[in-house]
C-alpha cells in the first residue's frame, strides 16, 4: 500500500511544527 501525499504531507508539518517549536524554546 502505498500512503497518499496528504498523509505525508501531513507528517512533514507535524514534523516541521516539532522543529518550530525546539528552536523557539531553544532561543
Amino acid at each position: 500500500m502505498k500512503l497518499p501525499r496528504n498523509g505525508f504531507e501531513k507528517k512533514n508539518e507535524l514534523y516541521k511544527d516539532l522543529v518550530m517549536k525546539i528552536v523557539l524554546h531553544l532561543f
